[in-house]
């Protein structure tokens, strides 16, 4: 799926985030010129974190209103703190939201975003998109910190109600460059993996470890990087647009870098 990255600003400082993104709590509003250059669906809009960004409805009603099925990558807090912003995403066309959640309590998942509190609005964000109707999907990183409490993660996936729950690495950029131990070694992690999806399946939830060997997630990360789209990129390009009197082509699969 193609992502569209809004802003490198986010109201988390995870500690593997890997685009490092400074922590605001909005940002300017996007503009119509920037997204319209966009053809590929479905798309994924995400940040940082995409709900800090002030026209957000906006933008999934113009997407949704060219046939471009849209969803969020989000850690779905600010849902917690505006209950009416679910649905409105609902009703602006918003098909998906993939949802962070980095462990089955606060004490794990706090540590992790290093935002306290962050937990129980996650939870609640959860919950919102879930009672909106808006198909959610339950990721975490797997770390030192947490891979001992991956049943646990599936059990709160299940009872949250989402509709599959994704198990990934940390990739070594960002934040988590200048921290090597926090992946946990294979041998170690993947017990737990296997016994978090053992749960899942008695439960009836979906549940990924993607892929399945915990080594080989950085060669799909680096994929997924690649499927990004700045917001910054795209900006550039309607300059260089505007200053030639014609509108660009719509950017083909690899033609850009990672964001």
């Amino acid at each position: 799926m193609r992502r569209v990255q809004l802003a490198a600003i986010c109201n988390n400082r995870c500690v593997f985030c890997a685009q490092n993104a400074a922590f605001h709590e909005e940002t300017a509003a996007v503009e119509d010129s920037v997204l319209e250059q966009i053809s590929e669906s479905p798309l994924m809009l995400v940040g940082g974190e995409p709900t800090l960004v002030s026209n957000l409805e906006h933008q999934i009603t113009a997407l949704h209103a060219r046939g471009i099925e849209v969803h969020v990558q989000t850690n779905a807090r600010r849902l917690a703190r505006d209950p009416a912003l679910a649905p409105r995403l609902a009703a602006a066309g918003l098909r998906g939201a993939e949802v962070a959640l980095h462990g089955p309590t606060a004490a794990v998942h706090d540590y992790h975003t290093q935002a306290p509190g962050s937990f129980r609005e996650t939870v609640i964000g959860v919950r919102s998109l879930v009672g909106a109707r808006i198909e959610v999907v339950l990721t975490t990183l797997v770390t030192r910190s947490n891979f001992r409490h991956l049943s646990e993660w599936v059990r709160l996936a299940s009872a949250l109600g989402v509709a599959r729950a994704e198990m990934r690495s940390v990739l070594p950029v960002g934040r988590a460059a200048v921290r090597p131990r926090l992946e946990p070694p294979h041998e170690l992690a993947m017990p737990h993996v296997r016994a978090a999806q053992d749960h899942a399946r008695r439960v009836g939830l979906k549940c990924d470890a993607r892929p399945a060997a915990i080594e080989d997630f950085v060669a799909t990360g680096a994929e997924s990087a690649r499927q990004v789209i700045s917001i910054e990129k795209l900006k550039s390009a309607t300059a260089l647009a505007d200053t030639s009197n014609h509108r660009p082509a719509a950017p083909r699969t690899g033609e850009w870098s990672p964001a």
